[in-house]
C-alpha cells in the first residue's frame, strides 16, 4: 500500500442471506518508509493501454532541501513522458527563485529523465526543517501492455543550501502496469 491513510470496508453476509447495511470500518495509516527518502507517489500504478497517467516524485522527510539532480529510467517503447510539471515542495519558501531544467535522453527504447531544480535568492533558499511534499508530476502516455518500472538511478542526489549532498535513506521506485 502506498504511504497514505486508508479505509478498510467490511460487510457482513449471514447464511440467511441478510447482508450488513451499513459495513464496519477501519481507519489506519501507512508509512513504510522512515526517514528521508525520494519515491514515487503511486508506488504502483494500474492503467489501460493507450491512456494518459500521472505520478508524482515525492521527498519525504528531507532535511533543508534547496536542489536536487533527479534521474529516472523508463522504458520509453512503453511509457511516453508527455508533460513534466513542477510541484509544490519548493513552494513552501516565499522569497526564493526556482531554477528548473529538464532533459530527457532516449537510447536503445529507454529514456532516462534529468531533472535538476535549485533554490536562490530568498531567505532562505532551502525549505527548513523536515519536510514532505511533491517535487514534479509527471504525465506519461501509456503505449504498450506489461509491466514497466520507474526507475532513481544512484546518481540521483538532493543537495542542501550549502550544495553538500543530504543522505536518502530509502529511493522507491515505481511500477506501472499496462492492461
Amino acid at each position: 500500500l502506498d504511504d497514505r491513510a486508508h479505509i478498510f470496508l467490511v460487510r457482513g453476509w449471514y447464511p440467511s442471506g441478510t447482508e450488513e447495511e451499513y459495513p464496519d470500518t477501519l481507519d489506519f495509516e501507512v508509512d513504510a518508509i522512515k526517514g528521508s527518502s525520494l519515491r514515487i507517489d503511486r508506488l504502483y500504478t494500474n492503467v489501460i493501454n493507450q491512456s494518459t497517467f500521472s505520478v508524482d516524485i515525492k521527498a519525504e522527510e528531507v532535511q533543508s532541501l534547496a536542489g536536487c539532480g533527479i534521474q529516472l529510467y523508463f522504458n520509453a517503447d512503453a511509457l511516453e513522458l508527455e508533460e513534466l510539471v513542477i510541484g509544490n515542495f519548493f513552494e513552501q519558501v516565499t522569497g526564493s527563485e526556482i531554477l528548473f531544467f529538464d532533459t530527457l535522453v532516449t537510447s536503445a527504447g529507454f529514456s532516462t529523465l534529468f531533472l535538476d531544480i535549485a533554490m536562490y535568492g530568498g531567505n532562505p533558499n532551502y525549505v527548513p526543517g523536515s519536510a514532505t511534499g511533491t517535487i514534479a508530476s509527471l504525465v506519461f502516455l501509456a503505449k504498450t501492455t506489461g509491466e514497466y518500472n520507474l526507475l532513481f538511478l544512484d546518481e540521483t542526489t538532493l543537495r542542501n543550501e550549502l550544495n553538500e549532498i543530504i543522505e536518502i535513506n530509502t529511493m522507491a521506485s515505481g511500477l506501472v502496469n499496462i492492461e
